[in-house]
């Protein structure tokens, strides 16, 4: 093999594997699985009682603060049902400069005691060992928090845990527990 061949072999390998990088970084993500969190999901008054979410020491009254309901449903493949720009926007602007990376995302509609609900898009991500949900809300832009799934005996004990302290690690009564409607 002369000289020139070589090159133009290199070249074709060098080609070949920019194109392969360039393709992979381009497919969408498969989402992490988070089928557990689907369905839909009512406060708990009682385990936000038991666990001191709902007291003199809490700032917020879990009830009217925090949404009554809500419904999750996540996508198998990152992003796929939200809008491009949308998805570029929060990732880059929000969640990277916090040092989060987006490991699934879906729908969440919910429903406030005073409000007639909202249905927007939602992002689950990972930071330092904790997963999060994060919403879109109006005025606000996105609000979320650190979440802990706790399985039940079965589905209608499951139940969701959210502090939504994000700014430090900190206990705080400021949380909602959330419990399963049925699966």
């Amino acid at each position: 093999m002369n000289r020139s061949h070589k090159v133009a072999l290199i070249f074709a390998i060098s080609l070949a594997t920019n194109s392969a990088i360039a393709a992979e970084k381009a497919a969408p993500a498969q989402s992490r699985n988070f089928s557990q969190w689907a369905g839909s999901w009512v406060i708990s008054e009682e385990a936000n009682r038991l666990l001191g979410f709902a007291d003199d020491a809490s700032s917020s009254d879990v009830v009217s603060d925090h949404p009554m309901s809500f419904r999750l449903s996540l996508d198998k493949v990152v992003g796929v049902n939200i809008d491009a720009k949308d998805f570029a926007e929060f990732r880059d602007s929000l969640f990277r400069p916090m040092g989060h990376k987006i490991v699934a995302t879906g729908k969440w509609e919910t429903m406030f005691r005073v409000d007639p609900g909202i249905e927007t898009d939602c992002y689950v991500t990972q930071h330092d060992g904790h997963t999060f949900l994060w919403v879109g809300a109006p005025y606000v832009g996105m609000f979320g928090g650190r979440v802990v799934f706790i399985q039940g005996s079965n589905p209608k004990h499951d139940f969701l845990a959210f502090n939504f302290n994000t700014v430090s690690s900190e206990r705080t009564p400021d949380s909602a527990v959330y419990r399963r409607m049925g699966k």
